[in-house]
């Protein structure tokens, strides 16, 4: 999904005409791609969507980096299979099924669904989608801790609800960087480039400062998961 607009583009590089949009539409959906690539998560939203898991993504309460171990609930519940961590982002869950074995990834396998002790935790930021989803102690099972595709999400949109007007401006002083390298004026003439095929390649990283901005303040939470208040 692009991050920003032709008419961001256009705006942010005072670019008179329409002449050139082509190009510039290929740069906007290659710039997005390594945004995305580099923050490690959805930064545009994504519509609704079934996905699957694989239970070696399962963590524990208190297994999150830079985290000690936890108890959750009693000291004798066991901890492992509480934690999904969805890193592109989820604000409300559907369907939570599970499996014990392995599943196909067409998504045709059996699941057994979890209906209630389900919390989405872990917005980076206010306004964000959670970045986990974690069950309590009175969900009526774990979640698998391994195996292929053997958990099932439903989900009516993924990602953030919008592109971060930051990130909308980032990845569109990018595309003018490089339309500007393209046209002759300043910009490093080897970040954003067009191949014969007309096709935009990038061949450097873009702006390392914003880069790392992008990084700081946009990658996935990786703070140590807490324990939830179990639902009412």
């Amino acid at each position: 999904m692009d991050l920003c607009t032709l008419d961001d583009v256009r705006l942010q590089g005072s670019i008179p005409d329409a002449r050139d949009d082509p190009w510039l539409s290929a740069a906007i959906t290659s710039v997005s791609s390594v945004f995305e690539a580099e923050a490690r998560r959805w930064l545009a939203p994504r519509g609704a969507m079934t996905r699957l898991f694989d239970g070696a993504l399962v963590r524990s309460q208190g297994d999150m980096a830079g985290s000690t171990p936890r108890y959750f609930g009693p000291a004798w519940m066991p901890q492992w299979g509480r934690v999904l961590p969805v890193y592109d982002g989820v604000s409300a869950v559907t369907y939570l099924g599970v499996a014990d074995a392995d599943q196909p990834d067409d998504g045709s396998g059996v699941y057994t669904q979890i209906t209630r002790g389900i919390h989405l935790r872990g917005a980076y930021r206010d306004g964000w989608p959670a970045t986990r989803i974690e069950l309590d102690s009175t969900a009526p099972r774990l979640l698998p801790t391994a195996g292929y595709n053997v958990v099932k999400v439903t989900a009516p949109a993924w990602g953030p609800a919008a592109v971060h007007p930051r990130v909308r401006e980032l990845a569109a002083t990018a595309v003018v960087r490089g339309w500007r390298a393209r046209a002759g004026g300043d910009g490093a003439p080897d970040i954003v480039v067009a191949g014969a095929d007309g096709r935009v390649a990038v061949l450097r990283r873009i702006a390392p400062a914003e880069l790392a901005e992008l990084v700081r303040d946009f990658a996935p939470d990786t703070r140590p998961a807490l324990a939830s208040v179990a639902a009412g």
